[in-house]
């Protein structure tokens, strides 16, 4: 079953739809890269006409000679590590105004480092985690963003098994209201008939607000078999919780 929730200011006639996957974009083509550390990447105005265009998923080690000297060694296929940059520069949609907008990342191998117009927005050890940046900030401020990446894969070996270098899955800017459903805010429990549905709503505003929450549980012909609403006041600049019990009438049990 699938588990859909979405708001809607109480002041307010129109629906405000905080489904991740409503404003999701793929972010995967016309890249640049370069494998090598390079100082001052991440400045706006960096010359990288010099660096290859390529379509995100990526792995820059794959793509490499196998040479038993190479650090990664036999538990990574004597392929080779070391440093890569990743950027792209992109003008701001009009519709992006007045929203709060994620930069998110399937899986960067690894410790990843990423900047928007010059701003760091964050360091990211380790490799296989998903991951997303608030670039609403330069998306209010500014009429293009370039964003840039730096991937650390030095140290080697890495793992017991191939990893991989680079920006190795999707890419994707995710647009929403400024009252939305946090990222990775819904959480679902089973027993029985019974599903408990905790919700974290994140208010990115300056004002207070009471909402109606709508939660439903669609099944597999898209039909909904449960649904609740209830209503939650989210304070400006934080993120409310609200949990809500739902059931489902005979449901369609899993086995082996």
């Amino acid at each position: 079953a699938l588990c859909i929730v979405s708001c809607q200011n109480k002041k307010e006639t129109s629906a405000i739809s905080v489904s991740n996957e409503m404003g999701r974009q793929n972010f995967d083509v016309d890249w640049k890269f370069i494998q090598e550390d390079v100082p001052g990447a991440e400045i706006i105005g960096f010359n990288d006409n010099s660096w290859r265009t390529l379509d995100l998923p990526h792995d820059w080690s794959i793509e490499g000679e196998y040479d038993e000297s190479h650090p990664m060694g036999d538990r990574c296929g004597y392929l080779p590590a070391g440093f890569g940059w990743y950027r792209k520069t992109i003008t701001v949609p009009s519709e992006w105004k007045g929203k709060y907008v994620e930069i998110a990342f399937d899986g960067v191998y690894m410790n990843s480092t990423v900047w928007a117009n010059g701003r760091k927005l964050g360091d990211r050890p380790y490799g296989w985690i998903s991951f997303a940046y608030d670039i609403s900030e330069e998306v209010a401020n500014s009429n293009e963003i370039t964003f840039a990446v730096r991937v650390d894969n030095d140290k080697q070996p890495s793992a017991r098994w191939y990893t991989g270098s680079g920006i190795y899955a999707h890419t994707w800017i995710d647009v929403k209201e400024k009252i939305h459903v946090a990222r990775d805010g819904v959480f679902v429990k089973t027993k029985g008939e019974q599903v408990t549905v905790d919700t974290e709503l994140a208010n990115t505003t300056n004002a207070s607000g009471e909402f109606m929450l709508k939660t439903s549980i669609v099944d597999a012909n898209g039909k909904a078999v449960a649904s609740n609403e209830s209503s939650i006041t989210g304070d400006a600049g934080a993120i409310s919780k609200a949990t809500e019990i739902l059931r489902i009438e005979k449901p369609n049990l899993w086995s082996v």
